[in-house]
């Protein structure tokens, strides 16, 4: 029977020339990681042309999840300081990879949420989460496309701006303003908000939405929508495909084309639409969540 080859070459001297080299090396890597600058990352990174999640994971010098947040909290803070300055799309790409790294880190560890700056594009970008156990971020201020693509992730902030979970899964968000295109070819949103732009939750699936108000065209080509809101734009639901639509107050019009079912206020004025229209509503009643969201945004 042949033995196997020993781990350690030579005598057993050699041993603890060993530990030393890996401590060193260890030494080094961490002042690695407390020296890394925004720059070097960008000079790390091997293609920017098709940058990734992974390709952003592999440019850190980091080996464990705690080492994660902090370093992730220092580099997203120094791009926030010069924001203006990162012109390409992939610089402000990277930054986002980076806010969705330190996300997932802190769900791994048990902690909470990742506390992001204020302004920043493409926060949260492809973060995943678990069922169950959903990453989360915090914002004041989100800027463009945050949540794209992400997966079991939770993002609260008072604003949002354009093609916020965009092409996103089983993502929850609570804000008090929303750009457009909110939820756009969404799976599975719940989206809690005060006001939201136009084409809300565009050609989305199961989505659920609850919002004092929200713009033209809202639920435009969704299946299988839900929405309770107070006021309406022009069009509301157009195309959608069975659609559950609760209009506490009004809308400027109601889709043309679209199947489902509308539950407005007893006494609201007649409207030409293909949907059909239950008068059961209180007319003082309010958007609130039922027993599928708890907690939703009070009047």
């Amino acid at each position: 029977m042949k033995l196997p080859d020993p781990v350690f070459k030579g005598s057993a001297e050699s041993l603890p020339g060993l530990i030393e080299a890996n401590r060193r090396e260890e030494e080094a890597r961490l002042r690695l990681i407390e020296d890394l600058t925004l720059d070097e990352l960008f000079l790390n990174l091997s293609s920017r042309d098709h940058l990734s999640k992974s390709q952003v994971r592999r440019a850190l010098p980091v080996r464990y999840d705690r080492e994660m947040p902090a370093l992730v909290n220092r580099l997203v803070r120094d791009a926030s300081i010069d924001y203006l300055q990162l012109h390409k799309r992939w610089q402000r790409e990277a930054v986002g990879y980076l806010t969705s790294l330190g996300a997932e880190a802190l769900l791994r560890l048990g902690g909470g949420a990742l506390e992001a700056p204020d302004n920043l594009d493409y926060v949260g970008l492809q973060a995943e989460g678990e069922p169950g156990r959903r990453a989360a971020i915090r914002a004041r201020k989100m800027g463009d496309f945050a949540g794209l693509k992400a997966r079991h992730a939770n993002f609260s902030a008072d604003s949002m701006g354009d093609f916020c979970l965009r092409q996103a899964a089983f993502c929850r968000a609570e804000v008090k303003t929303v750009g457009q295109c909110m939820g756009q070819e969404g799976v599975e949103l719940s989206l809690y908000a005060r006001e939201a732009g136009d084409w809300l939750m565009l050609r989305s699936k199961s989505c659920f939405v609850d919002a004092r108000r929200v713009g033209r065209l809202a639920g435009l080509d969704s299946h299988n929508l839900e929405m309770r809101v107070q006021r309406a734009g022009a069009e509301l639901g157009e195309r959608a495909h069975d659609a559950v639509i609760y209009l506490y107050r009004g809308a400027r019009s109601l889709g043309q084309n679209g199947s489902g079912v509308i539950y407005m206020r007893r006494g609201a004025p007649a409207w030409r639409t293909s949907f059909r229209v239950e008068r059961t509503l209180q007319a003082a009643g309010r958007a609130t969540c039922g027993n599928r969201c708890p907690g939703g945004i009070k009047s």
